[in-house]
C-alpha cells in the first residue's frame, strides 16, 4: 500500500488538528485498498463416534470445522465496445479458508466478535462512521 503524498495532505496548509473530513475522504478515495469482505461462514461440529484404537472411556474432544468465504475487490476494468459507451466494472476475487477450532477457542472467538460488534454500535464508532461516510 502506498503512502499518501505529503502534498495531498498539506495542500490546504492546515495543521494536523485542522484536517477536514473531506480531505481525509479524498485521500482515502485515491488509495486502492483491497480489503477482503465477508461473504459466508459455514461450520460443523465434529466429534469421533467410535474408534478401534481409542476405547470409549477416553475423553471425547469435539472440534469445529469452519469454512470462511471472502471476496476482495480488484482494480476497476473498463471495457470498450464499438458504438457503445465504455462499460466499467470491478472484478472480484473469491477466497475460501478452512479453519479448525476446539470448543474453548470457539467460545473465545465468539466473545471477541460479540465485543467487536458492541464496539461498532457504540456512540463513538457511530460518530466516526457518520463523519467519514462509512457504511
Amino acid at each position: 500500500m502506498s503512502q499518501p503524498s505529503s502534498s495531498s495532505i498539506s495542500s490546504d496548509s492546515a495543521q494536523p488538528d485542522e484536517i477536514s473530513p473531506e480531505s481525509v475522504r479524498e485521500i482515502l478515495a485515491n488509495e486502492q485498498l483491497s480489503v477482503p469482505h465477508y461473504t459466508d461462514l459455514a461450520w460443523r461440529l465434529e466429534a469421533p463416534v467410535a474408534s478401534r484404537t481409542h476405547p470409549l472411556s477416553t475423553e471425547i474432544s469435539p472440534h469445529f470445522l469452519l469454512r470462511l468465504d471472502t471476496t476482495t475487490s480488484m482494480a476497476p476494468v473498463t471495457v470498450e465496445r464499438k458504438g457503445e459507451q465504455p462499460l466499467q466494472y470491478q472484478p472480484k476475487e473469491n477466497h475460501s479458508e478452512i479453519l479448525v477450532c476446539d470448543v474453548p477457542n470457539m467460545q473465545h472467538l465468539t466473545n471477541e466478535l460479540d465485543r467487536a460488534l458492541r464496539e461498532l454500535q457504540s456512540v463513538h464508532s457511530r460518530r466516526m462512521m457518520r463523519i467519514f461516510g462509512a457504511t
